[in-house]
């Protein structure tokens, strides 16, 4: 009967503790800045998930560092939820109470820096919503184009020819002429040398007849 009563009693505050995770969440501005040597002593990178915490909310606790610094905080927008660290201070005057500072990386996450500011809602790790998805992975880099080798045009050089063309010379008027008075000499020698043969053998003959004559007066003496 007891135990039955203790059920019954903790039902309700066990259904009406539920939503308290939700009401530690904090709404505020968000806004990014040019990182570097943060409020809690390390310097930081453009690309690191960190920010900045309002001063309101740094500043509980006192002391160097803050007892906020290193400490993880979800941030939702837009459908969105990243995992950030508090590495930094937002003074007064830039950041009302709620309000954090992003690195551009983180701010990238949710909005592109044109935009400026978002409003968002964030709590500290542990104390309400649900565990952020891991960060998408990095896209890969574009792969450069593949060049496409294109050969030089073929040109084909035929063999050059064993033959070798005969010149043959057309006969030249001068030399035709040359010719033709060669072969006028040629036949006109024998006509000039036949006078020569007659006058020798009349020479002969005359010589004969005196020899023969002489003959005839020694053969009479």
């Amino acid at each position: 009967m007891f135990r039955l009563l203790l059920a019954a009693l903790v039902a309700p505050l066990l259904v009406l503790a539920s939503p308290v995770s939700l009401s530690k969440r904090t709404s505020g501005r968000a806004t990014y800045y040019q990182v570097g040597l943060g409020a809690c002593g390390q310097y930081n990178q453009p690309g690191d998930f960190i920010v900045a915490l309002n001063a309101a909310q740094f500043e509980v606790g006192g002391g160097y560092p803050s007892p906020q610094c290193f400490r993880r905080i979800n941030i939702h927008y837009g459908g969105k939820t990243a995992s950030a660290v508090v590495m930094d201070e937002c003074p007064y005057g830039a950041c009302n109470y709620g309000d954090l500072d992003l690195s551009e990386g983180l701010f990238t996450f949710f909005a592109p820096t044109s935009a400026g500011v978002f409003y968002m809602e964030w709590e500290f790790e542990g104390e309400g919503g649900a565990p952020p998805p891991p960060p998408p992975p990095p896209p890969p880099p574009p792969q450069e184009p593949t060049s496409v080798y294109t050969p030089p045009p073929e040109v084909h050089t035929p063999p050059p020819s064993s033959e070798t063309p005969v010149h043959t010379p057309t006969p030249s008027s001068s030399s035709t002429e040359a010719a033709v008075t060669a072969e006028s000499v040629n036949t006109d020698t024998p006509q000039n040398n036949a006078p020569a043969t007659g006058d020798a053998l009349a020479g002969l003959g005359i010589a004969a007849g005196r020899l023969v004559n002489m003959l005839n007066i020694a053969h009479a003496g």
